[in-house]
């Protein structure tokens, strides 16, 4: 596992954390963490009454990132951004293919739905030939 997914599937024991807070947990100052936040987009901390940039989890594991990208990888801003955008890319990517496999499922089971005849009960089939077992053992052939 890397470093980047180890950070990211740290656990918080609190929603929101302090500037100050995340300074100490990430060892930058608050004046590169606000720079950060400014530069990149994506990071959005929660303002509270008094204006304060209030952290999310997921802003803490991604500023750790951050952190780790420019610092122990030496990227600049630009890669890091490109970086971040790549990983939208995949995720995006990994959720059109859950819904592609749901949808099998989906037409699968209609399938399987329209071919029962209801008046014969659940495992019986509108053909009547063959049972509900043995037109699933067919498919998977």
């Amino acid at each position: 596992m890397s470093v980047i997914d180890d950070i990211k599937n740290e656990h918080y024991d609190r929603y929101l954390y302090k500037i100050g807070e995340v300074s100490k947990m990430l060892g930058e100052t608050t004046v590169t963490l606000r720079l950060w936040t400014d530069e990149f987009k994506f990071l959005k901390p929660v303002r509270n009454d008094k204006n304060n940039r209030q952290y999310r989890s997921e802003d803490i594991k991604n500023l750790k990132i951050i952190r780790y990208l420019i610092r122990e990888k030496g990227m600049t801003h630009d890669g890091v951004k490109a970086f971040f955008k790549d990983q939208k890319k995949l995720e995006d990517t990994s959720n059109i293919d859950l819904v592609e496999k749901l949808n099998a499922v989906k037409q699968k089971l209609q399938q399987i739905y329209d071919a029962l005849d209801p008046r014969e009960g659940f495992f019986a089939t509108k053909s009547g030939n063959s049972t509900f077992t043995e037109e699933l053992e067919k498919d998977e052939e």
